[in-house]
C-alpha cells in the first residue's frame, strides 16, 4: 500500500472518530437528561405498591442496588402479580384494566428497580397495504418504552393488546 491509498484511509478514519466522539458526547449528555427525568418514581406510587415491590425483589433473593438483568425479571414478576386482579392498583377507580393503567404501573415499576421508563399515549395501527384510517378512540393506546444506552427509546409490549402489532 502506497500513501495515495492509505491517507485518504487514515483521514476518513480521524474523521469518523470525531463524529463518533461528538455523537458519544451528545449521547452522554442526554442520558443524563434520561437518568434525571425517567428514573423519578412519585412517593404515593411508593407508598401504595412499595412493599409489594420489594417483596418481589427479596423473593429472587436480590438487594442492593439491581443488575440490569436482575430489575427487568423484578419488574416483569411484579406485573404478573399485581395483575392478577386482587391487587388493588393506581387508577383502579378510573382506567383499571386499560392500556393507560398497565403502561403507568409497569413505567413506574420499571423506574423503581431501576431502569428508564416513560409512559407513552398514541395510536396503534396493524400493518395493512394500501387503506385509509380514521383514528379513533378504538385505536388509541398507552404503553411503555425504556432506554436503552446509545439506542434511544425502545416500546415494550408489556400492555394486552400490543404483543400482536408489526415492530414498524
Amino acid at each position: 500500500a502506497d500513501t495515495s491509498t492509505i491517507l485518504p484511509q487514515i483521514l476518513n478514519d480521524l474523521q469518523q472518530s470525531e463524529v463518533d466522539s461528538a455523537y458519544l458526547q451528545m449521547e452522554s449528555a442526554y442520558r443524563d437528561f434520561v437518568d434525571a427525568y425517567a428514573l423519578a418514581v412519585p412517593q404515593e406510587f411508593t407508598d401504595e405498591m412499595g412493599s409489594l415491590l420489594e417483596e418481589v425483589k427479596q423473593n429472587f433473593n436480590f438487594f442492593g442496588v439491581l443488575t440490569k438483568e436482575e430489575a427487568q425479571l423484578c419488574a416483569l414478576a411484579f406485573l404478573e402479580t399485581c395483575f392478577d386482579g386482587n391487587t388493588s392498583l393506581p387508577l383502579d377507580s378510573t382506567a383499571k384494566g386499560t392500556t393507560y393503567q398497565y403502561a403507568t404501573v409497569a413505567a413506574l415499576a420499571l423506574r423503581y428497580y431501576g431502569i428508564p421508563a416513560r409512559y407513552v399515549e398514541g395510536f396503534t395501527v396493524k400493518t395493512q397495504e394500501n387503506f385509509n384510517i380514521s383514528a379513533t378512540a378504538e385505536n388509541a393506546g398507552a404503553w411503555v418504552e425504556v432506554y436503552q444506552d446509545g439506542v434511544g427509546w425502545l416500546p415494550l409490549a408489556l400492555t394486552p393488546g400490543l404483543e400482536s402489532l408489526a415492530p414498524e
